[in-house]
């Protein structure tokens, strides 16, 4: 199946092209990061994706795609859970875990 540009319908597309991030000494593939404890100074349990993108040759829309895009969904939906446990926690007015029985 080939490609085509959401914006423009184009088939000419190129696939994958990486997006550099660039400090003063160094290059490298620009990368996301979902963390799973963010108020951590360090080892904040972080999944990081590579981020790379599609580009129209005939418009120069783009569309950017992570490299692992499932580990990245499964990391947020952690986080996402402790938060809401975390929420719940703090709205019974007890600040305790509620029991499991």
């Amino acid at each position: 199946m080939t490609e085509t540009c959401r914006s423009c319908g184009s088939e000419r597309i190129i696939p994958s092209v990486a997006i550099l991030d660039h400090d003063y000494i160094n290059e490298r593939q620009a990368e996301i990061a979902i963390d799973s404890r963010p108020s951590f100074p360090l080892f904040k349990g972080r999944t990081v994706g590579k981020i790379s993108a599609h580009v129209c040759a005939a418009c120069g829309h783009m569309e950017l795609f992570a490299s692992n895009h499932e580990e990245l969904w499964e990391k947020h939906l952690k986080v996402s859970e402790k938060k809401e446990n975390k929420q719940k926690t703090q709205s019974d007015g007890t600040g305790r875990r509620p029991r499991v029985r």
